[in-house]
């Protein structure tokens, strides 16, 4: 903005480019954590993402989740299985097992169980930081994960431990935060975007039974959070076509870049999250056409 006295004599309005893609060409990513990453949902939805938004990219997406998964059992095992996938990407997601669901059953807890709820909090943090910096020697760019969340609000007609683990994660989320902010790396939110989410649609059961392995809707929202935090453009293709007064018009149409797949998930995670509007956008602009009613045919559907 130009500005003579109080004046705006013009202004210059930058435009942010987003990127088409989550990942430039080529690169490996490795998706590293516990069962939830293991399970493999939210990595494939941003692998399918990447080839249909880049489809000669050959981007290779490795998976580094394993059941059970505690950071401590990952520093252990980092150099014989996240070391040999020579990540330029890595993706760090811990938190559900460290934090001990047990510990929040009793409200209010007991000084014996505060401190053991301290303690594993203070081992979390601790070990995080450890396992960041082997990631950040391995890998060009690292982002730390929040932890997705535990549904304490679906009704699935099952307990376990029902009301135990917003507080736990939440401070595991905390730490991740920490830890980034200590080694200058970003990250990507999960906890607290799900939780409000699960909380507003407790009916929609986006989880698992047990309530803490997301279901493919779960997995696909993991996936679109993360996505959007990337930066990608919510625009897949943008064709403008002129039909000088014309009523009809036809053209090839061939983008280099497709739009994300109607799976049967995608319905439930478009009834709690804009999907389209956010990340799937196709946008065709005809002008100067004849006042009328007009048919769209594609490959004369």
């Amino acid at each position: 903005k130009l500005s003579h006295g109080p004046t705006p004599l013009f202004e210059l309005v930058a435009e942010v480019k987003r990127p088409k893609a989550p990942f430039a060409g080529g690169q490996t990513v490795a998706f590293v954590g516990d069962s939830i990453t293991h399970a493999g949902g939210y990595a494939f939805y941003v692998q399918l993402f990447q080839a249909l938004r880049a489809p000669q990219s050959r981007t290779r997406v490795g998976n580094g989740g394993i059941s059970g998964d505690q950071l401590r059992d990952l520093l252990g095992r980092w150099t014989r299985d996240i070391v040999p996938m020579k990540p330029d990407v890595i993706f760090l997601m811990e938190g559900m097992n460290d934090v001990g669901r047990g510990n929040y059953r009793a409200k209010p807890a007991a000084a014996d169980t505060f401190a053991v709820r301290t303690n594993a909090l203070a081992r979390y943090l601790a070990n995080l930081g450890s396992a960041a910096d082997l990631a950040t020697k391995l890998a060009k760019e690292v982002r730390l994960v929040t932890p997705s969340p535990y549904d304490s609000y679906g009704d699935y007609g099952t307990e376990n431990l029902q009301s135990a683990n917003d507080e736990g994660l939440a401070a595991c989320a905390e730490a991740v935060r920490l830890v980034a902010a200590e080694k200058g790396l970003p990250f990507v939110e999960l906890q607290r975007p799900l939780t409000d989410i699960l909380k507003a649609h407790p009916k929609k059961l986006l989880w698992g039974k047990d309530r803490v392995h997301p279901g493919d809707a779960g997995h696909l929202l993991m996936a679109a959070h993360l996505l959007e935090q990337l930066g990608v453009s919510g625009e897949v293709a943008t064709t403008e076509k002129d039909a000088n007064g014309r009523d009809t018009l036809s053209f090839d149409y061939a983008p280099d870049a497709f739009p994300f797949p109607a799976v049967p998930e995608l319905e439930a995670v478009k009834s709690v999250y804009p999907f389209d509007e956010r990340l799937n956008r196709e946008t065709l602009v005809v002008r100067n056409l004849p006042d009328g009613d007009y048919e769209l045919a594609f490959d004369g559907r």
